[in-house]
């Protein structure tokens, strides 16, 4: 429920940009790492479907590019310039989002409610 909830601000947050919190993080991976979708879903413990999924939607709305496969790894991921925009963009309402999330797990905490909630 608590985690339900933690995704709820976060989506609100990006919902005006067309992306959601999920997209945003692998849209800052993608740009801090450069690396292939096989190892960032590795590194990232995401499910092959749902990293796909993820790609796939980032793709249709042209803020990622794929390269070429390569052997069995995958292909290389990089940011087009609306990729790039939309990293930019989205970091602001991102961080208010975190201080969102921060106040209500403070007031969870000061309740005593926050270990029931997990």
């Amino acid at each position: 429920m608590l985690s339900r909830r933690v995704a709820l601000v976060y989506n609100a947050a990006l919902r005006p940009y067309g992306i959601t919190a999920s997209q945003y993080v692998l849209l800052c991976e993608i740009a801090r790492s450069g690396e292939n979708a096989h190892d960032m879903a590795q590194r990232l413990v995401i499910e092959k479907s749902t990293m796909c999924r993820n790609l796939r939607s980032l793709e249709r709305l042209d803020a990622i590019k794929q390269g070429p496969r390569s052997g069995r790894r995958g292909r290389k991921i990089e940011l087009t310039e609306k990729g790039i925009h939309l990293v930019e963009v989205c970091a602001a309402p991102w961080r208010k989002a975190d201080i969102t999330m921060e106040r209500s797990l403070d007031e969870l905490m000061k309740l005593g409610l926050l270990a029931a909630a997990e």
